[in-house]
């Protein structure tokens, strides 16, 4: 699930409640699994979303502690959830270095940015998964046709078609 849409000078807490899953998770209406017991335990653990400082704790919300001189386990914790979010930040990094649109500001309607960057996630996805799928076949020969549409894409609407000499 991406969220697209939301605006930078909005609060993050703001736009997780305005998004589809903030409302079916505060609602309830989130289909998340019941809880798993934790291996080798008797512990049930509920299903998380990691989020950081800015979101409200929930039972299905983890964020960092905060604070100083927390203590060695609660460190340890913030590391861990840490470490969790930085693989979705890891992810939108590798997403925008595919795309140098989503580098800056996209001077386009709020609509048609929406719509570039659902596309962008698509292809991101479906190139992640034939980098799988055709590592023992000719892999760049199959994705060319993708990558030129890409870089026409970013091309077109970055303004530069513009400028194309015509005969």
């Amino acid at each position: 699930m991406v969220n697209i849409g939301g605006f930078g000078s909005n609060h993050d807490s703001a736009i997780f409640k305005a998004s589809d899953l903030g409302c079916a998770l505060l609602n309830g209406n989130l289909d998340l699994p019941p809880p798993n017991t934790l291996t080798e335990t008797d512990l049930l653990i509920n299903h998380y979303i990691l989020a950081d400082s800015a979101l409200a704790l929930h039972q299905n919300i983890i964020r960092p502690y905060t604070g100083n001189n927390l203590g060695e386990k609660k460190n340890i914790f913030n590391y861990r959830v840490s470490r969790g979010r930085r693989t979705i930040e890891n992810a939108f990094g590798i997403l925008s270095q595919r795309s140098k649109i989503l580098r800056r500001t996209i001077q386009v309607e709020l609509e048609v940015s929406e719509l570039i960057v659902q596309a962008r996630v698509v292809l991101h996805n479906f190139l992640q998964c034939s980098e799988r799928i055709y590592l023992t076949l000719k892999r760049d020969t199959a994705l060319l046709g993708l990558a030129i549409m890409w870089m026409v894409m970013d091309y077109y609407i970055l303004g530069l078609g513009e400028r194309i000499p015509t005969p």
